[in-house]
């Protein structure tokens, strides 16, 4: 896939280098979150986090999209209502999708003098034509929680195992369920998968706290549901999991989710 990079205050074109093994990936510091998941073209989420001190890096996962096509993931100083305009781009990535339509990659680049406060919203849209565009708002959040704070708290969490990638938002709901989101790359076709989040990281045994399964999941997907009660105890933890396990017998998939306080 062939990335580019835009940003406000920086070179137009900046190299980007491309991060560790997703298998290891652990969100981290302070970052922002969106979630495309409206009836039009572009499901999935985006994530920006702290690789290492002031490095931002982005986190993409998202489908439906036109097969083979170049797109636009643009982060802007504007709420989804306002009118998109070069004053409110602050920076902005090129991809191509593919294949399937799929966008997802993880990557890091040296742009520190970036401030997360400033990204309102995350738009994409194709090059021709210039004017379809699909809108998220983003969620800022922090890292180590509070523990003890009655604040509003996310989990996020990426594993990339057999081919295929699985990233997670998880959110707190009321009555003590939790909203699942996911979006996952590369499964080998056509299968049913059961998803539980675990109180224990990956690597170690640990009890189910809510379980779902997604239904005929073929090559990619996303799938947004609300589970529970049970799973908002995965909250009550800085590192838990949430794991996945194809009901054909193929293959298993565990990422560490790491728990954060939102900032409002």
């Amino acid at each position: 896939m062939r990335l580019s990079i835009a940003a406000l205050g920086l070179a137009s074109m900046l190299a980007l280098a491309a991060a560790g093994p997703a298998a290891a990936l652990t969100f981290k510091g302070e970052g922002l979150y969106a979630r495309f998941a409206g009836a039009n073209n572009g499901k999935g989420l985006v994530v920006v986090d702290r690789a290492g001190g002031d490095m931002p890096r982005l986190t993409v996962g998202i489908v439906g999209l036109i097969a083979s096509q170049e797109y636009f993931l643009t982060f802007r100083s504007i709420g989804c209502g306002g009118t998109p305009a070069s004053a409110n781009r602050l920076f902005r990535v090129e991809g191509t999708t593919d294949e399937h339509g799929d966008l997802f990659f993880i990557t890091a680049w040296g742009a520190s003098d970036i401030d997360l406060k400033e990204l309102l919203s995350v738009w994409i849209n194709q090059q021709t034509p210039a004017d379809w565009s699909e809108c998220a708002r983003t969620t800022r959040f922090q890292n180590p929680i509070i523990f003890d704070s009655d604040g509003s708290v996310v989990a996020l969490g990426l594993t990339k195992d057999h081919g295929a990638t699985w990233l997670a938002l998880l959110e707190p709901r009321r009555h003590g369920r939790t909203r699942v989101s996911v979006v996952v790359n590369g499964l080998p076709g056509g299968d049913d998968y059961r998803f539980r989040l675990v109180d224990e990281p990956c690597g170690t045994n640990g009890d189910t706290l809510a379980a779902v399964t997604f239904s005929d999941i073929v090559i990619s997907g996303f799938r947004s549901v609300v589970v529970g009660p049970g799973g908002e105890e995965i909250f009550a933890d800085k590192y838990a999991s949430f794991r996945v396990r194809s009901l054909a017998g193929n293959n298993t998939y565990c990422g560490t989710t790491t728990v954060f306080d939102v900032k409002q």
